[in-house]
């Protein structure tokens, strides 16, 4: 089994048994991937903080069927702007599910990638503004194929 190393950003993450985390990322080379962290609670020194929510990391992961074993995660960032504001978090954590929601498994999606890695920076930076998450909501629809019509109006034409 070959190891891969990885851009992920962390959809969710759940503690699993004693020491594990059973963790869902949004990969650029292979999409959505659900994995489990054998020791993610227990080792510092592999994991560390880097398996939570928003954090964007680079993952060496082994591919297989069903769940992807995690072997370790660098933190590329964890976003201290978002985590720092209720407000912030919510929209993240909006941002996240509607990705995991909405993508299947094991579909590499580079445009969804970037959209979500910006979007998140934007957040982490600047103040929420529903704005924003309205804009991140319309390109989301866009690039999974749901285009908005925008060219006139919806109630009255």
């Amino acid at each position: 089994m070959e190891i891969l190393r990885c851009d992920a950003v962390v959809l969710g993450a759940l503690d699993y048994r004693e020491a594990d985390r059973l963790v869902t990322l949004f990969t650029l080379e292979h999409g959505k991937v659900k994995g489990v962290a054998r020791g993610a609670k227990r080792s510092i020194r592999r994991f560390g903080g880097a398996l939570e929510q928003f954090a964007r990391l680079a993952v060496q992961l082994a591919l297989k069927g069903g769940l992807a074993r995690i072997d370790g995660a660098d933190v590329a960032t964890i976003h201290p702007g978002i985590r720092a504001d209720l407000l912030k978090i919510g929209y993240a954590g909006y941002a996240c599910e509607a990705v995991d929601l909405l993508l299947p498994e094991g579909l590499p999606n580079p445009r969804l990638f970037r959209l979500l890695s910006a979007y998140l920076e934007r957040l982490d930076a600047a103040p929420a503004a529903a704005s924003d998450r309205r804009f991140f909501e319309a390109n989301l629809l866009n690039v999974l194929g749901y285009r908005l019509p925008l060219e006139e109006c919806a109630s009255c034409g």
